[in-house]
């Protein structure tokens, strides 16, 4: 898919060679993937609610599988459309507080976070990668996905990849770049 659409079909590796060969296109090592506390504070706008627009998104707001939604919730919901398939990230009324566009749904986003169950008791996600098998690791992934009901496009929600070398067609990433003193 070209254009404004998100990028997808991509592993966790293909995003890090991507991101090595932008730094190395433009002589510099200010971009990488954000870690999972630089997404979700970059998703948040400053807000506490389950979503950056609210406690409910509206499939005007975000792209996530209606019908999912409505089995989640076991409830007919005629309110909500589903699109079944990534949209244009300059779709849908989909910016947060910020103007960071589609953060919650169309997809999952892979970060530089390892994912576990549970979060250990460490202060920094990036402790996991000192203190552990960096080749284990399975990459967390944010935002949700056009496949997955609305609560899973919480700004809180998180999941894993299957291992680094995974791709689907409902998982992407976005850059981040280091802003330098």
């Amino acid at each position: 898919i070209l254009g404004d659409f998100p990028v997808v079909r991509v592993s966790y590796e293909q995003a890090l060679e991507y991101v090595d060969w932008l730094n190395e296109t433009l002589g510099t090592n200010a971009y990488r993937l954000p870690t999972e506390a630089e997404w979700e504070y970059a998703a948040r706008a400053g807000t506490s609610t389950r979503f950056a627009q609210g406690d409910e998104l509206h499939t005007d707001q975000a792209n996530f599988s209606a019908g999912q939604t409505e089995f989640y919730l076991q409830e007919l919901r005629p309110d909500l459309a589903g699109i079944g398939a990534p949209v244009r990230v300059t779709s849908l009324d989909a910016a947060n507080d910020w103007g960071v566009r589609h953060m919650s749904g169309n997809v999952n986003e892979i970060t530089s976070s390892c994912y576990s169950d549970r979060l250990p008791e460490w202060q920094y996600s990036s402790q996991w990668l000192r203190e552990s098998d960096a080749d284990a690791c399975r990459p967390s992934v944010r935002g949700g996905a056009y496949i997955f009901p609305m609560d899973v496009s919480r700004v809180a929600w998180r999941g894993g990849l299957q291992s680094q070398e995974s791709s689907t067609s409902w998982t992407g990433f976005r850059v981040v770049k280091a802003i330098e003193d």
